[in-house]
Order: C-alpha cells, then structure tokens, then sequence
C-alpha cells in the first residue's frame, strides 16, 4: 500500500511538471498575474 501511495504522488508530481511546461508558454507572457493567483 505504501508503495502504492509513492507511485501514485510520483505519476501525480511528473503530470504536474508536464503540465507546468505546457503552461509555462502562454501563461507566462500577458497572463502571469492570473497565473500567479492560480
């Protein structure tokens, strides 16, 4: 079960990070104020 649990913040940490750089484009730019409230 805890290795369950490392696996699952690791798939969820590695989404958040490919997600981050997706965003880090268009969010970054005109709309860094919304994204900083994010």
């Amino acid at each position: 079960r805890l290795l369950g649990a490392i696996l699952q913040n690791w798939y969820l940490w590695t989404l958040t990070q490919t997600s981050f750089k997706e965003f880090q484009g268009p969010f970054m730019g005109k709309n860094r104020r919304q994204f900083a409230l994010w």
